[in-house]
């Protein structure tokens, strides 16, 4: 199973970023996984930058959104409303009490 970690490093300048990227290569880290943020149009053409994607995490936003979907979406199918058991929250432990009928009035039509 491959697994993938994110190493996220706080350089004080751009020499030490670019000793980074140097360290990074050797250490055979293909550079199409490394990405640098900066200010804006503060960071060297040599540096790879983060596209905006990276910068805001928005696919692993959307991917987590899907799971917690889908494991709430799959609990609320299994008890649908109506169908009793421990999903309805009316009853709250107490069985309800019997609906009580108005009695019909008894008369002659005419």
């Amino acid at each position: 199973m491959l697994m993938r970690r994110r190493l996220y490093f706080m350089l004080p300048d751009v020499e030490c970023a670019r000793a980074m990227l140097n360290d990074l290569l050797l250490a055979r880290i293909e550079c199409r996984h490394i990405h640098f943020l900066s200010r804006r149009d503060s960071l060297p053409d040599d540096l790879p930058q983060a596209s905006v994607l990276q910068k805001t995490d928005i696919v692993h936003g959307a991917q987590m959104g899907i799971v917690i979907g889908g494991i709430v979406g799959a609990a609320a199918g299994a008890h649908p409303p109506g169908a009793g058991g421990p999903a309805l929250l009316e009853c709250a432990g107490r069985p309800r009490p019997p609906r009580r009928r108005a009695p019909r009035a008894v008369g002659r039509a005419g």
